[in-house]
Parts: structure tokens; sequence; C-alpha cells
């Protein structure tokens, strides 16, 4: 464990303007999965669907990894068995673009957050919403996408019910060449 959060540690304060091949973006969260199963003694069923021709694809860093740590943590239902818990994580190269998709097996949103983080999006992460204040990591992920990739980042998030689903579109490579 102690290894995995160097390599992370290391990852995020190298000097690379914040940019990354999609693939060290995968190793940072298949680290992140690793810690999650030491502090919680028990593995997360994720699948890593993944296109080689994006492995070298330069992407923000981080900016898919915040979408997994989400459905770690909030996919659990007491209702729940840790088998019935999976999580997939799709990255397809589709012309100049990225498609990611996340996707979780767990409770669904409820009906307010869903609504908030819709609005959220619909502001291209600029809310004002007072539930952002207790919920940053949410609001800053969105933020972030739309701050790097302004109007060519294309979110879209399913209904909930059985799980929760984020898909996102990024042009493939940094915005500045």
């Amino acid at each position: 464990m102690v290894q995995s959060v160097s390599r992370m540690l290391r990852f995020t304060i190298r000097n690379d303007d914040g940019w990354a091949p999609l693939r060290e973006d995968l190793d940072y969260i298949r680290k992140f999965l690793t810690i999650h199963y030491y502090r919680n003694g028990r593995d997360v069923s994720a699948r890593l669907d993944i296109d080689p021709a994006a492995m070298d694809v330069p992407v923000m860093k981080l900016s898919i990894q915040p979408y997994i740590e989400n459905a770690t943590k909030y996919v659990r239902s007491p209702n729940m068995t840790v088998d019935q818990i999976k999580l997939t994580l799709k990255v397809s190269l589709q012309e100049n673009h990225l498609e990611v998709d996340i996707q979780d097996t767990g409770t669904g949103m409820p009906p307010d957050v869903l609504r908030r983080i819709r609005q959220l999006i619909a502001e291209q992460g600029e809310s004002k919403d007072p539930y952002f204040r207790s919920h940053t990591g949410v609001r800053n992920t969105f933020r972030r996408l739309f701050l790097v990739y302004g109007s060519e980042a294309k979110v879209v998030e399913s209904e909930p019910g059985e799980g929760t689903r984020f898909r996102f579109r990024i042009p493939a490579g940094r915005p500045d060449g």
C-alpha cells in the first residue's frame, strides 16, 4: 500500500504541466483501487476495457479517477453484497475524441443529487448551489473538465436506478496542441 501511495504522489507532483498518457492515468487508477482494497479489506470488482489505440493519448491527469473514487464511495447499499458491486471503465478512441464511460451497479443517485449534478453540468461546473460546499470533489471534477476542454467536454450521465453511469467525451490530446 505504501508503494502505491508513493507512486501516486510522484505522479501527481511531477513537472508535466498536468498531462500524461492515458496509460499512466490508468496506472494511477489501479493503484487507487489497490489502496481501496487495503483500506476496506475487499476488492472492488473493476473491469477496465481500454482501446489500445487510446493508451498513448495525452489526457489531463486525474480526469477519470475522481469518478472511479465516487463510484467506490457511493455505490454500496446495506442490502447489497460485495459480489453485487461491479465497476466498469471503458475508454475508446473515436475519431479525434476519447469516449470515457464509467458505470457501477450500485444504488444510483438520489433524485435531488441527480438534479443538482445535472444543473452543475448545465452550468459547466460553475454552480453556486450550497450542496457543493460539502461536495467539492464532485464540483471540482466537472469544473476541471470544462476549464480545460471548454465546450468540447461533452458530459452525459444516466438515470438513477441500476447504478450510476457517467460518460464524457473529450478531445484526444491537449487543447493547446
